[in-house]
């Protein structure tokens, strides 16, 4: 998600796939954000649940699981959370 503002490349979210095996190219595609803050402080956010879509190509032959990991960061209006990494491994 990129989050067009500079100051806040740190709380963006950011997917990443990773395997055992090699992966030959891995693409996230991310929806685009809403738009929020005011004047000179203009920022994107996700709300709610929000579909990232990651397009994997894997070495012929490679069945190892994948490992994805998301890294965010959750706030309100008034204040954010510390940011977080979860993982998951899929087959």
């Amino acid at each position: 998600n990129p989050v067009d503002n500079e100051d806040l490349t740190n709380a963006q979210t950011v997917v990443s796939v990773t395997s055992k095996g090699r992966l030959a190219d891995v693409k996230v595609v991310y929806p685009p954000g809403k738009l929020e803050g005011e004047k000179d402080e203009k920022y994107k956010i996700y709300e709610g649940r929000v579909a990232i879509k990651a397009q994997i190509k894997r070495d012929k032959g490679d069945s190892q699981p994948l490992e994805v990991a998301i890294k965010l960061q959750a706030c309100d209006a008034k204040t954010c959370l510390v940011p977080a990494i979860i993982k998951k491994e899929v087959p």
